[in-house]
Order: structure tokens, then sequence, then C-alpha cells
């Protein structure tokens, strides 16, 4: 399941730092009501950093047994996430739940920076469990 993107950029692509917060934890980033149980992870930098287009496919290792999924992934300094693509692996696709993607409206609606996906596992994420993801990043308007 492809969400938006169909072509996976190649391999070997720089991988930006991850940071993963329980979202029980007290100051965790704001995400969708929905969410009740889970993480919520991000691509703290960007494989193409100051740079339009595609940043680059971040693989995510999805803690065994995580039920929900809250992942953004940001563009450089000075542009917008315009669209955003996620490719769960073969271990996750039969049993995985796409629930949404944009632009992260909490951030402040004249400020797109970042993307967002939310995936549900209801039995919990099996061992091995990777989702692909990708932001398409373009420059500002003046």
């Amino acid at each position: 399941m492809r969400t938006s993107r169909t072509l996976l950029v190649a391999a070997g692509a720089a991988a930006a730092a991850l940071s993963v917060i329980p979202l029980s934890q007290a100051g965790a980033a704001p995400v969708h009501p929905s969410v009740t149980a889970g993480v919520t992870a991000s691509a703290t930098s960007v494989a193409k950093g100051g740079a339009s287009g595609w940043q680059g496919d971040f693989s995510y290792a999805v803690p065994t047994g995580t039920g929900t999924l809250f992942f953004h992934y940001g563009c450089p300094a000075g542009f917008f996430a315009r669209s955003g693509g996620a490719l769960p692996d073969a271990v996750s696709q039969n049993i995985v739940r796409f629930i949404s993607e944009g632009p992260r409206h909490d951030l402040g609606t004249s400020n797109y920076v970042e993307w967002f996906w939310l995936y549900q596992w209801p039995s919990g994420a099996p061992a091995g469990s990777t989702v692909n993801f990708d932001v398409n990043c373009t420059k500002k308007p003046a």
C-alpha cells in the first residue's frame, strides 16, 4: 500500500536521526484525536537538507507490539511539505490500517513544514515491521 508515491527512492539515501516518544509521555507532540496508545516518531533531519523535491526514503523500524504510529517528516527551512508517500513492508501490508496523512495543521496553517502519517495495527505491529516514508518539499513563496 503506497499512500501517495509510487516509486521508491534508490537505496542508500542518507538516513535521518530518529526521535521516538511514547504518546502517553507528558509534552508529546499533539496528535490526531483517535490516537490513544502507541508511539510518535519523526525523521529529525532531512536527507537532502536545503533542496526541493523528494527528501529521500526514511525507513522506520516499528517497535514490536505498536498499536498506533504517528510519524512525521519535515522539510528544510524555507520549504513547504507538498505531499508524502509511505510504504509498509510485506510483514505489515495485510494487517496495518492506514488512518490518515497530510500536512501538520497543528504546526500552524501558514507553516506546513511537515507531513504526517497515522497507522494502526489492531493486534500490535509484528516483529520486523518497517514503514518507508518520504516527503516532497517545495520552496515557500516570497
